[in-house]
């Protein structure tokens, strides 16, 4: 049945929002933040079958867990990645891994917005490899991708009018990266580290929908991406320029 552990890097508890050895650069706490809706951190709350993840616990108290029981399709987990400051990170080969998290209202697109931000190492692939997805079928809500080029893209569908908000930024693969989406009724951005932020504001509305959210890949484990992630940080509102820069400072100072 294979090694089935627990992996903590320091000793947090799941929603107390402490206790991670060197997490708070200068002292800053994600979950500082209101809103806080997702937080996967690879240094805890990981659950491994010998060296492959089948469970990444949510370190907020929502208890929105990726898990993946096939173990041909589980990522692998890295202790110190030297691309990520020599931080722990979860590795998706691109080909068979992907995780997915149950449908919650916590993870869908809320009336102030969405914010997503990751921590990762990504390699180009064929188009559209998703970072973290609510995509599927009739299910349409986000996607948070990296296309052929290697440009981080952003996508959300307007349930008012079936139309679609997109935009995209260059150069998120290749080397550690901070990639963010933030998304309130009528304005869609997307900014890799701390460069110009792209945006796309043509249309107003947004949806929540029922279904599964799909980790480096959809929930069915098409549209797969490589990429190596250490940190996914996701907020129920379209953060302010003072938290996302705040968020931005601190993801850069734990992995670059």
């Amino acid at each position: 049945m294979g090694d089935r552990r627990s992996y903590a890097y320091g000793h947090g508890r799941r929603g107390q929002g402490s206790g991670f050895r060197g997490a708070w650069v200068g002292g800053f706490n994600p979950a500082s933040i209101a809103d806080l809706a997702l937080w996967l951190h690879a240094g805890q709350g990981i659950t491994l079958n010998g060296a492959d993840v089948s469970g990444w616990a949510d370190q907020t108290a929502n208890g929105n867990d990726a898990a993946q029981a096939t173990p041909a399709a589980q990522p692998v987990f890295t202790a110190a990645n030297a691309l990520m400051n020599n931080k722990p990170s979860v590795d998706f080969d691109g080909s068979n891994h992907f995780m997915t998290i149950a449908d919650a209202a916590t993870v869908d697109i809320a009336a102030a917005g969405l914010s997503i931000y990751v921590a990762c190492v990504a390699t180009t692939g064929v188009g559209n490899d998703m970072i973290v997805a609510k995509w599927q079928g009739t299910v349409q809500e986000y996607q948070f991708r990296l296309d052929a080029a290697g440009n981080l893209d952003c996508f959300v569908r307007n349930g008012a009018n079936s139309a679609n908000y997109s935009t995209s930024v260059p150069g998120l693969a290749g080397t550690s990266q901070i990639g963010s989406m933030r998304f309130a009724d009528g304005d869609l951005r997307c900014r890799i580290d701390g460069g110009s932020e792209n945006q796309d504001t043509s249309e107003t509305g947004s949806q929540a929908s029922d279904g599964v959210v799909g980790l480096a890949g959809f929930a069915d484990g098409t549209s797969l991406c490589q990429i190596d992630i250490a940190e996914l940080l996701m907020y129920q509102r379209d953060l302010t320029d003072a938290e996302d820069t705040a968020v931005r400072d601190y993801l850069t100072g734990e992995y670059q």
